[in-house]
């Protein structure tokens, strides 16, 4: 039996269980424009039904030559005949074109596709009665009859779908496992109109309750009863309330425009879209939701200490409603949802869902609690154990399961999902569109112990996504962050998270999230804590995204590199989270001088050294603080007291709060892609060589750049004089740089800026205190995973490829990438990199400062008119916002 999945609004999928189409895994049917869904959706039904009857006969040459759907029946929405073939054009010349055209393409590095072998796409056309298409058509399969596909019939084979109409009928089915999810969830996948999720609310079907029962149909603005469209939205509303709490109901207006006050008020229809959007709203969790939870879990300790042993946990919650945990009401009044989502969210039905499949008895669940809390119900969640972190993670997060059915029939199947809007309108901002393609990345996310895999996705998809919503509390900030993500899944099956710690937004086109682990006690296999990651968004010429516009002039900067133009424009936001882990290069030869203490000479000369890279420290805090504090060392140097030189230097780290006891020994991640590369690179040279800054001792910086552009000569030449000057300091405090650079077959952005970091024009080894790491990949003819076969250069990714089928790699030595940045024309170097145009570093960088001299300030006098920026930002355009904890 074959399947058929809807893809877009006007493509669907035909897969067969047996695999018997001469290795043709997938068939995939485009139908043109027609009166509704449902005529789209009988034709390719039909279509499949035919496909099905001939096996046999189903083959890359047959659907090369065509096949016909001749409908006789003249009452049918699809009469006539259709022409199914692997070329949708009408004529061979179209064809010759064609094909001579993608020869042009695939010549082209840059523009190389990866086919899917294994998928075969077909046009659906109607077909002409004349001469000239009767001789085309050399026809293998034929249909003479149609059978129809009503929409009553798919939705009667649910079987009746009965409404909640108490607690314990939510109760009775999974999450996402609802009435109102399996009725959308069939109609966006068949008969609807509208497949691909956009910010207006569109569909051409509305629920209705007749007798109890939830029903769909067609949608005719005419006959439409507000009555009716009021009753089965006090259900749905009711129901969400329930489910997820009652303060979902402002977040979906606020993020959405979902507003079911004014859908009530003006008796507006339910739409299969809306609730595919709620279905993606409320499984937006954040970091504040994981706090609150913590609270009430807290509060219902206290609560259940009134009740005796052996109370049925039924019982337990209906005392407890009465006593001052309510549950949400199971029926809303026209004009009281925004005032039932003030109702304090005790517990929704998720989570009474998860407590009760833990929990089958009073006394089970006050162990759990117990245990939760540990006996300490003073400290924070961020501090708990692994394990107790997980567990109430579990309350609230989705799984794989559910979040398959969240989707409501519009999972993204057939191709990767992308950074900057997988599918839809990109200029338009989406936030659900943004929180669904992230949502469908984290199986990936969870790849067990694959970092590699995780900062790839990190930069390509989840810092190019706007994870900030309104608050709908207008007292705090406007916006709100803290999204909770997996990362990677640890040995022995831990699992690990991490959420939106801040956003920074320059206003030049340096755009960067920073995240943090959602518990301080997550170890990696060497029992480091996981790692603080910093990620820089790429170049987005979309216009949904705030200053868009800046980030194209951040490539075009003809004063230096890519970015360059902005790089402290921000410092004074997150310099405090750098300071939090990083320690200044005069406190590292403090610490190495404590380490060396029986010996004299490097003892003296550590602090010393300190003592003189104080100096320049001390030219932050002014003048007459400077002076004051030399006057006393210099007294020290002058004795050679060495002991009583190290304790004032001591001292003053604790005065400037730059211990090593007072820093997280935490690994540092800058992470980006394209333009984001680049800014990893800038943003590591300015904090570690211009800041002189180091990682606490046992720790490392990284720096992972895909497919990113170089930086300027100046700061990749000092970035190896700084290593290498310190590299005996590093080595003996455990401290390591890491330098990683992904490039990708034909890909020319690299050729931008002069020198990648790392990149040396000597044979110095460089291993006592940087990791290199540099390779290309090459996309191969094999290939089957969407990453490399649904997405062009640039834009491909290898942590979810397979290396030898997917793609294969080249390994660069630090030599050989400097050879490259300073190549006035490539040699050898050209075969690797892929290049048959643009083969000149040096040229293509000019040629890049030169168009970006005459576009750059013209560029920017437009630019307030035509770009979008998030409220708030400062006097200089710099936007900042950090998450807040809570307990």
């Amino acid at each position: 039996m074959s399947s058929l999945y809807r893809l877009e609004d006007s493509v669907w999928a035909y897969r067969c269980a047996h695999n018997t189409l001469d290795g043709i895994e997938e068939i995939r049917m485009t139908v043109p424009a027609l009166d509704s869904g449902e005529t789209r959706y009988t034709l390719v039904a039909n279509v499949a039904r035919l496909f099905d009857e001939s096996l046999q006969q189903l083959n890359q040459e047959s659907l090369g030559k065509g096949w016909i759907l001749n409908v006789t029946d003249p009452e049918s929405s699809i009469f006539g005949r259709w022409t199914i073939t692997t070329s949708a054009q009408s004529y061979r010349i179209t064809q010759l074109v064609t094909g001579i055209g993608y020869r042009i393409k695939q010549f082209i590095p840059f523009s190389y596709s990866v086919p899917a072998r294994h998928i075969v796409e077909v046009g659906i056309s109607a077909m002409s009665d004349c001469m000239l298409s009767r001789l085309y058509w050399k026809v293998v399969g034929v249909a003479q009859r149609v059978l129809p596909v009503p929409v009553e019939k798919r939705i009667q084979d649910l079987g009746p779908l009965s409404m909640p109409l108490s607690w314990d009928d939510t109760s009775a089915f999974d999450l996402f496992d609802d009435p109102f999810t399996k009725l959308a969830s069939v109609v966006l996948q068949t008969f609807e109109g509208p497949f691909v999720m956009e910010t207006g609310h569109r569909g051409n079907y509305h629920f209705y309750i007749q007798e109890e029962v939830l029903g769909l149909r067609k949608l005719e603005p005419d006959l439409l009863c507000p009555d009716e469209n009021t009753s089965v939205l006090r259900v749905y509303a009711a129901y969400l309330i329930a489910e997820f709490g009652p303060a979902i109901v402002s977040q979906l207006q606020e993020s959405y425009g979902i507003d079911l006050d004014k859908m009530l008020e003006f008796g507006e229809p339910l739409l299969p879209d809306h609730v595919a959007k709620c279905n993606i709203g409320v499984n937006d969790i954040g970091m504040g939701d994981l706090e609150q939870l913590f609270v009430e879990l807290r509060r219902l300790g206290e609560f259940l200490q009134d009740f005796e042993p052996l109370t049925p946990l039924d019982e337990v919650w209906s005392q407890l409603e009465r006593q001052g945990l309510p549950s949400p009401p199971m029926s809303v009044s026209p004009t009281r949802v925004r005032s039932a989502s003030r109702i304090p969210p005790i517990f929704p039905g998720r989570v009474r869902r998860r407590l009760k499949e833990r929990c089958l008895t009073l006394g089970q669940l006050r162990e759990f609690l117990h245990w939760l809390f540990d006996g300490d119900v003073s400290k924070s969640i961020r501090e708990a154990s692994v394990d107790r972190v997980n567990a109430i993670i579990s309350l609230l997060m989705s799984t794989d399961v559910q979040l398959h059915r969240a989707f409501t029939g519009r999972e993204i199947e057939h191709i990767a999902i992308s950074g900057f809007q997988t599918m839809g309108n990109r200029d338009v901002e989406n936030a659900c569109r943004d929180l669904s393609e992230l949502l469908q990345i984290f199986p990936q996310l969870r790849k067990h112990n694959d970092w590699s895999n995780f900062f790839e996705l990190i930069a390509h998809v989840y810092s190019k996504k706007n994870l900030f919503r309104k608050d709908p509390d207008r007292r705090k900030n406007f916006l709100r962050i803290g999204t909770i993500i997996p990362g990677p899944t640890m040995t022995e099956g831990v699992e690990t998270y991490f959420f939106t710690k801040s956003l920074i937004d320059d206003g030049r086109g340096c755009f960067s999230y920073a995240l943090e682990p959602v518990c301080m006690n997550y170890r990696l296999p060497d029992n480091k804590l996981l790692p603080w990651l910093k990620v820089f968004r790429s170049t987005n010429s979309n216009s949904n995204a705030p200053h868009w516009f800046g980030s194209i002039l951040a490539d075009l900067n003809p004063l230096g590199a890519p970015g360059d133009h902005s790089i402290d424009m921000a410092s004074k936001y997150e310099r405090e989270e750098f300071e939090m882990r990083t320690i200044p290069l005069w406190v590292a030869h403090l610490v190495y001088a404590g380490k060396n203490k029986g010996n004299d000479d490097l003892f003296a000369r550590e602090l010393r050294e300190s003592y003189e890279q104080l100096k320049i420290y001390l030219d932050e805090v002014g003048p007459s603080k400077k002076i004051e504090i030399t006057l006393q060392l210099d007294e020290c140097l002058k004795e050679r007291n060495w002991k009583l030189l190290r304790k004032k230097l001591s001292l003053l780290a604790e005065e400037f709060r730059e211990q090593v006891e007072g820093k997280l020994p935490q690994d540092i991640y800058f992470d980006g892609h394209s333009l984001g590369g680049g800014l990893a690179q800038l943003n590591m040279w300015y904090y570690l060589v211009s800041q002189k800054r180091l990682p606490v001792p046992g720790c490392a910086w990284h720096c992972i750049d895909f497919n990113g552009p170089a930086i300027n000569e100046s700061q990749g030449v000092s970035f190896l004089r700084f290593g290498r000057a310190n590299k005996e300091l590093m080595a003996g405090l455990g401290i390591r740089i890491e330098v990683k650079h992904q490039f990708e077959f034909g890909d020319f952005v690299p050729e931008g800026g002069q020198v990648h970091e790392g990149a040396s024009p000597d044979d110095v080894d460089d291993s006592g205190w940087l990791d290199f790491v540099a390779y290309i990949f090459k996309p191969r003819p094999t290939a089957k995973a969407l990453c490399i076969t649904t997405l062009t250069t640039h834009g491909r990714r290898i942590g979810m490829a397979e290396n030898g089928r997917d793609y294969s790699e080249e390994k660069l030595t630090q030599k050989q990438l400097y050879r490259f940045d300073n190549s006035w024309l490539l040699r050898d170097l050209r075969g690797k990199f892929g290049y048959r145009f643009l083969v000149s570093p040096k040229i293509s960088e000019i040629f890049r400062r030169t168009i970006g001299g005459m576009l750059y300030y013209p560029m920017r006098m437009i630019r307030p008119f035509i770009e979008y920026r998030l409220p708030g930002a400062d006097e200089n355009g710099v936007f900042a916002i950090s998450y807040t904890h809570t307990n």
